[in-house]
C-alpha cells in the first residue's frame, strides 16, 4: 500500500471518527434540551434560579427521594 493511500484512509477515519462524534453531540444536547424543557415546564419558578441554586434544587430533591427509598426498604 502506497503512502498516500494509507494517508487517505487515516483521513478517512479521522473524518468518520469526527461525524460520530458530533452526531453524539447533538443527541446528547437534543436530549438536554428536552429534559430541561420539561423541567422548566412542571417548576415553572426555576427559570429565575441561578445555576448554584438550580443544583441545590437537584441535589436536594435526589437526597429526599434516597431517604425515602431506604425507609421503604426497612
Amino acid at each position: 500500500m502506497a503512502d498516500e493511500e494509507i494517508k487517505q484512509l487515516q483521513n478517512k477515519r479521522k473524518k468518520l471518527i469526527s461525524q460520530q462524534k458530533q452526531e453524539e453531540r447533538k443527541k446528547r444536547d437534543k436530549r438536554i434540551y428536552e429534559k430541561g424543557a420539561v423541567f422548566e415546564s412542571i417548576f415553572t419558578e426555576s427559570k429565575n434560579l441561578t445555576k448554584d441554586e438550580f443544583y441545590q434544587l437537584i441535589t436536594s430533591q435526589r437526597n429526599k427521594d434516597e431517604i425515602n427509598l431506604k425507609n421503604h426498604r426497612e
